[in-house]
């Protein structure tokens, strides 16, 4: 990532402010501005801290929506994981991304908020959710990377 690590922290930190605070007043969780974040520096970040601490703010973020922290939490290992893996083997770091993002979103529309919430998500929330996802990592991708990706100076 271009960003240097003592402005990615208050970011992360803000992002995940703005999550609770549109979770808030919408009562949905349509924009999910820590999970595009995390998968971001999951794939662009070298660096473990970085990567922990921003699971660790969307394992709080997953707290304090669900009330529940190991289910989702082994969800996002799991695809991260998947992630780091089809790194390795693709070298498409653009690509990945998004493809995390759709798994992820899928995984907490059809498994965790029923599991939790015990209600029926609609397929057309779910659409509405990933592509509102996908244009915030998106905007992130091109912000934080400045349009580069891989080894391009």
């Amino acid at each position: 990532m271009s960003l240097k690590n003592y402005i990615l922290y208050p970011i992360a930190i803000l992002l995940f402010l703005v999550d609770i605070g549109l979770f808030t007043i919408m009562e949905s969780n349509i924009f999910s501005f820590t999970l595009c974040f995390y998968i971001i520096v999951l794939i662009n970040q070298n660096k473990i801290f970085p990567i922990i601490f921003s699971l660790f703010l969307l394992s709080l973020k997953y707290f304090l929506f669900y009330s529940q922290i190991l289910g989702p939490i082994f969800f996002i290992i799991a695809i991260s994981a998947f992630g780091k893996w089809t790194e390795i083997k693709l070298k498409r770091k653009s690509v990945i991304n998004y493809i995390i993002l759709i798994l992820l979103i899928i995984m907490e529309q059809f498994f965790i908020e029923p599991h939790s919430f015990g209600v029926n998500i609609e397929k057309i929330y779910t659409f509405y959710n990933i592509c509102a996802n996908l244009l915030i990592t998106a905007i992130f991708l091109k912000l934080f990377t400045k349009g580069k990706l891989g080894n391009r100076i």
